[in-house]
């Protein structure tokens, strides 16, 4: 289960960036990362992206499931300072 860093209100609203979804580990996602069909949210705004999760993704995306959220193998997280 992934852990909340920021309420999702303040992550959805914050300013985000595309990362490589290998470099991903350890950011805060900006954007849901849906199982597409059903449409089941993997991550919402506000959760940290681990290495389980990363792992999950690209299991999905090789098998040939859509995995919304997840462009040419990038995400978009909250932007750091």
């Amino acid at each position: 289960n992934p852990v909340a860093a920021l309420d999702l209100w303040e992550a959805y609203s914050l300013p985000s960036e595309e990362t490589g979804l290998t470099n991903a580990a350890g950011k805060t996602a900006a954007e849901f990362i849906n199982l597409y069909p059903p449409g089941i949210p993997m991550l919402v705004p506000g959760e940290i992206v681990d290495d389980g999760m990363i792992k999950l993704i690209e299991g999905y995306i090789i098998n040939g499931y859509t995995v919304q959220g997840v462009c040419d193998n990038k995400i978009k997280v909250v932007k750091t300072t």
